[in-house]
């Protein structure tokens, strides 16, 4: 189910992106297709209880933020902060190409009727 919603929010952030800044947003050249599965076993780092999206101005990319499941509340000023006190956390930064190509694979694999990701 999240990577479902992930999909779907990163092509209407990506949609956004170009419809704000047109096509020249976009690098040149086709993203390489994935067909490939995940290599096997998946060890599980942290259970994702928080998803972000956004756009980096600087560096003209999706930002994708995850952070962990915690029963605590979180100080805001240690998210994604590199401290041993914050939430597990995750920050991947990614190609207008990059997140295309995961939203399409994505959505791909879901259609499929693949059994939901235990994780």
């Amino acid at each position: 189910m999240r990577v479902a919603v992930l999909a779907e929010r990163l092509s209407a952030l990506l949609d956004e992106v170009v419809r704000r800044l047109g096509d020249g947003a976009v690098e040149a050249g086709e993203p390489a297709v994935d067909t490939e599965p995940l290599s096997t076993p998946v060890e599980q780092e942290f259970r994702v209880g928080t998803m972000g999206l956004g756009w980096d101005i600087e560096s003209r990319a999706i930002v994708v933020e995850l952070l962990a499941v915690s029963e605590q509340e979180v100080d805001e000023s240690m998210v994604l902060d590199d401290t041993e006190e914050g939430p597990d956390a995750v920050r991947v930064f990614l190609s207008l190409v990059q997140a295309r190509a995961f939203a399409t694979r994505a959505e791909r694999v879901l259609s499929a009727g693949r059994r939901p990701c235990p994780l």
